[in-house]
């Protein structure tokens, strides 16, 4: 990992074989710790799997990721530590902006097991109360999302609705998984498009709702001259064709065929 992906991280410690690397701001240490090598149980499972648990603790959100098959130990290195550089490109790219905000990074934790590859990692973050998962019904207000992302060079190629909370108190968009984007020097109009396309199909979204969307990100964005008709029958398109979603470091973009078939 990025040494300064961790710089705010100061305070280190080890416990049955775990790492931790956590910020001053951390709450309740002894009880992550614990709850990290199983010591302890946590006040609620947001997500629970083979690989991934979810979890709440004291006011932080624990995200643990443990590695048994052959399979996932050699691709543990792609899960938390690239976590973490993918939520600094996030900082860089948000800052203070207005209607958005995202949970404090709190810590990064792993258990190695030989040169990249880990028995668990994971990280932590700051728990945002009275938020939720947005729905298909407030697809609109992830517009300025969106615009955003691609103003910024930001591609996430795994965009969902369930990683996207709302606080309606205060009107922010609090996006929550970072995991795969990728940081590129200009804007990308086959990133948006991807990541639409992706967005609407994970979440289900029926065209007489998708197809308005995206219309209002394309007007969002008038810098980005890209014909809307053509841009949507990409978006279909897209629905057809495989794109992985662990691109960091490695974009994947449209194939030749419908690149040219799409470009302003």
């Amino acid at each position: 990992m990025k040494a300064d992906s961790l710089e705010q991280l100061t305070e280190c410690h080890q416990r049955a074989g775990f790492r931790f690397a956590l910020s001053p701001d951390c709450p309740s240490v002894e009880r992550l710790m614990a709850l990290v090598t199983g010591k302890t149980t946590p006040e609620r499972f947001f997500r629970q799997g083979r690989r991934r648990n979810v979890m709440l603790l004291e006011g932080m959100i624990v995200k643990l990721y443990e590695f048994h098959k052959l399979s996932d130990l050699l691709h543990s290195g792609r899960y938390a530590p690239r976590e973490v550089e993918c939520y600094h490109d996030y900082v860089k790219a948000f800052g203070n902006l207005e209607g958005f905000r995202l949970p404090k990074l709190y810590g990064y934790f792993e258990n190695p097991l030989l040169f990249c590859l880990y028995r668990a990692n994971g990280i932590v973050n700051e728990y945002i109360p009275d938020t939720h998962e947005l729905t298909s019904q407030e697809l609109m207000l992830t517009v300025p999302l969106f615009a955003h992302l691609y103003r910024k060079g930001i591609y996430h190629p795994d965009m969902q609705l369930k990683n996207i909370l709302y606080q309606s108190a205060t009107h922010t968009i609090v996006p929550i998984d970072y995991m795969g984007t990728n940081l590129l020097h200009e804007p990308s109009w086959e990133a948006l498009l991807i990541e639409m396309a992706h967005f609407l199909k994970m979440g289900n979204i029926p065209e007489e709702a998708g197809r308005p969307f995206v219309e209002a990100v394309f007007q969002s964005l008038p810098e980005l001259r890209l014909d809307m008709e053509r841009g949507w029958s990409c978006i279909k398109k897209i629905w057809g064709l495989y794109i992985s979603t662990h691109q960091y470091h490695h974009p994947i973009f449209l194939p030749d065929w419908l690149r040219h078939e799409t470009m302003p």
